[in-house]
């Protein structure tokens, strides 16, 4: 849903850009801290921090309450709701801790500030993030 509304506000360049930065960086630190005790699972495994599926959630939820919905805060809040439950799902299953979550869904958060302009004959990579 958040994907069709950044082809339809022209925005998709941004939203390819700021997906891909939330998938780079969480798997950059899964890497950086596989080993780490902040890397732990609760089930004992490795490479938790920080949540994937948390990220790209609140990724989504971010997108959707600030491109598409920014004049519908029901809308935007029922977005971030079901970001949450996405998170709460995965301490739930043991699969993360409450902080592997929360930095998941910061990580999601913050990627939406990332912009990428392609116009002219040039690339420029760019963030801004209005909170």
């Amino acid at each position: 849903m958040a994907g069709v509304c950044a082809i339809q506000q022209h925005r998709t360049a941004d939203f390819v850009a700021g997906a891909v930065t939330t998938e780079l960086v969480t798997h950059g630190l899964k890497a950086a801290t596989r080993s780490s005790s902040i890397g732990r699972r609760p089930n004992g495994h490795d490479r938790g921090f920080p949540s994937g599926h948390t990220s790209m959630a609140f990724f989504g939820a971010t997108s959707l309450a600030r491109d598409c919905w920014r004049d519908r805060p029901v809308a935007g809040a029922l977005a971030f709701g079901a970001a949450t439950l996405v998170g709460v799902s995965r301490v739930k299953a043991d699969q993360h801790t409450v902080g592997q979550v929360l930095a998941g869904a910061l990580v999601g958060y913050l990627a939406n500030g990332v912009s990428l302009d392609l116009s002219g004959n040039h690339v420029a990579l760019g963030y801004q993030m209005q909170f």
